[in-house]
């Protein structure tokens, strides 16, 4: 994680989750929301800079110019977003995490805010695979932490909702945006996010918890060395003897650590 100005980046999905994780978030998080910054688009977007002269420089151009666009022109308390993707998979948090969003009229309790940077409508940008990735990695990683399932209900899209009203019309009529657009993972319909985008964030939501798997069993082979400590440790928790192999419930070997812990 690099801190530069008042925005952390990080070069991937996996390092911002580590981050992420470790937040102390007070807010109930019941939504995941996706945008398209329309501007700036890709041509804005010139790439690293040479770390050892400007680390981050032209991400943290951009993400001031989006700054003081929210505060000054559109004189909001600070930017609307609280995660932006970049074309080359960079990702960069901006407002409070405890903060409800200026993301979707009448529907930003509860949500946290993703602006990914282009111009997706079509005929446009067509996102590159480094930020679809960070995307995916991004949305997944706050379902993860907060325990929801990846639905059209958790992962909402801008055009779904009317601007004047905030009424969810699924984009079929009123005042809508396009937003996040035609390019974004197959489309911006609810049946483009159900059928192209949602499969990929199970996908990636199962590879988690297989890594979170692997660590917890990692976990406890090094701190139950002992066959007797393991067997205390199962009957302390009235389930019975079980092999550590044959767990195969992410939940059971989470309280097994977390007793471990105490």
């Amino acid at each position: 994680m690099v801190t530069y100005k008042q925005f952390h980046f990080f070069e991937n999905w996996k390092e911002f989750k580590k981050w992420y994780d470790t937040q102390n978030i007070t807010r109930e998080i019941t939504a995941v929301h996706e945008h398209h910054t329309w501007k700036p688009d890709y041509s804005y977007f010139k790439g690293d800079m040479n770390p050892q002269i400007e680390p981050w420089e032209n991400h943290d151009t951009l993400m001031e110019n989006l700054d003081n666009y929210h505060e000054l022109a559109l004189k909001w308390r600070d930017s609307g977003h609280h995660i932006a993707t970049f074309k080359d998979g960079v990702i960069a948090t901006a407002r409070d995490l405890n903060w409800a969003p200026a993301s979707i009229y009448g529907n930003n309790t509860g949500a946290v805010c993703i602006e990914n940077m282009g111009n997706f409508d079509r005929g446009h940008d067509m996102m590159t695979e480094a930020q679809k990735e960070s995307v995916l990695g991004v949305t997944a990683t706050i379902l993860n932490r907060h325990e929801l399932e990846p639905n059209t209900d958790t992962i909402l899209y801008h055009h779904w909702f009317d601007q004047d009203t905030g009424k969810r019309t699924n984009g079929e009529w009123g005042n809508v945006k396009t937003c996040p657009s035609h390019n974004f993972f197959g489309g911006n319909k609810v049946k483009d996010c159900e059928e192209n985008f949602i499969p990929l964030i199970k996908q990636k939501l199962k590879e988690m918890e297989e890594k979170q798997m692997k660590d917890y069993k990692e976990i406890l082979k090094e701190k139950t060395d002992s066959p007797d400590v393991w067997i205390k440790l199962c009957d302390d928790l009235e389930n019975g003897y079980i092999e550590l192999e044959n767990i195969q419930t992410l939940q059971w070997l989470k309280v097994l650590v977390e007793k471990l812990g105490n």
